[in-house]
């Protein structure tokens, strides 16, 4: 019932184009809800669509993508797990790849055009992977959940994830929702919303529309000056309804995939092209891109105007580079995030 009402919401913001709630309704196998010899686990059976897929030259999902898909499905599995149906906010959210022997379809620098790379365990368009997950604690303030995507054809496990999130709402949103007068908010939620439209970039039917790659246009600005010898970049992006979720600012899903744009574009400038005199580094840039291992995101305030992001790479080594971003209000300065990234060559 709560997924029909989000359906029926005018701004549907950033995870719009992922149809994550859109398939469901329309398989109604596709959503296995908590039973009785599992309350705690829900599992999501879902097909890959071709407007998520932002790496590999926009033919995989992106571990961010996959981060973006874990922040709303650990919350309707603690929805579906709390009394109260608290939707809370994040406060931390992150994942790891299972086994990143086997991610990208990737050229090492000494490779010959006949050993391009190991199994190629990111799903591509139209690829159908299971998300399952469990809430490991509900309490008062607090709830923790953790998350896995698997294959469904193989089970071979692609990543693995968790959210923490501060639940308190109010009393009108926990009364709203509470047992007694949820019926009541539905039906106010179906007339209020009957006639409404998305007004996004994205059109009404099936969540086609632009291609998500299109909502991360992060702009390059300066280089940092730091005192601790830590390369740095300064970045921004600027927000409209398409970044947002349900209560009008920025997504944590879209955070998540804007810190893999930034986090890739740093590494790319300031990491893996150091030595771009001799030919062997220019080849090995040409032919290869860093390949994301794991994000760790940390929610301090929200934001819906602009943001400012800074990146700065504090290990490096001949297999990979690890990083921390901040991203700041461009108003306020105020910290609306913070990341930890790591990145393997």
């Amino acid at each position: 019932d709560m997924l029909q009402i989000a359906t029926k919401l005018k701004a549907r913001g950033y995870m719009k184009p992922f149809q994550l709630i859109e398939q469901k309704l329309q398989n109604e196998d596709a959503l296995s809800v908590p039973h009785a010899d599992d309350p705690n686990t829900i599992r999501l059976r879902y097909k890959i669509p071709a407007a998520v897929c932002t790496s590999n030259m926009r033919t995989q999902m992106s571990l961010s993508g996959f981060l973006a898909i874990f922040d709303d499905v650990t919350t309707w599995a603690m929805m579906s797990v709390d009394r109260s149906k608290r939707a809370g906010v994040s406060i931390s959210l992150g994942c790891h790849l299972a086994d990143t022997r086997n991610h990208y379809h990737h050229r090492k620098p000494s490779a010959t055009a006949d050993n391009t790379s190991v199994t190629n365990i990111m799903p591509a368009a139209g690829d159908i992977v299971d998300i399952i997950t469990r809430v490991d604690k509900i309490g008062k303030n607090i709830g923790f959940a953790s998350v896995e995507a698997r294959h469904a054809e193989t089970g071979q496990c692609i990543c693995i994830g968790y959210h923490t999130k501060f639940l308190p709402m109010g009393w009108l949103y926990e009364t709203a929702y509470s047992p007694y007068f949820f019926p009541i908010t539905r039906t106010i939620f179906s007339m209020a919303t009957k006639s409404g439209k998305s007004n996004g970039l994205f059109s009404d039917k099936d969540g086609d529309g632009q291609h998500l790659s299109d909502l991360l246009l992060v702009q390059e600005k300066t280089a940092l000056d730091t005192d601790d010898n830590l390369k740095g970049q300064q970045y921004s992006f600027d927000l409209n309804d398409d970044h947002y979720n349900m209560l009008g600012f920025m997504h944590g899903g879209c955070q998540a995939m804007v810190y893999e744009e930034v986090g890739k574009m740093a590494a790319m400038k300031d990491c893996f092209a150091q030595n771009d005199a001799t030919e062997s580094a220019v080849s090995c840039e040409r032919s290869y891109r860093p390949m994301l291992e794991s994000i760790h995101i940390d929610y301090l305030s929200s934001e819906r105007k602009a943001v400012d992001i800074q990146s700065r790479i504090y290990r490096r080594d001949a297999n990979g580079a690890s990083m921390r971003l901040e991203m700041r209000s461009a108003g306020s300065d105020t910290l609306v995030s913070r990341s930890k990234l790591a990145w393997r060559v």
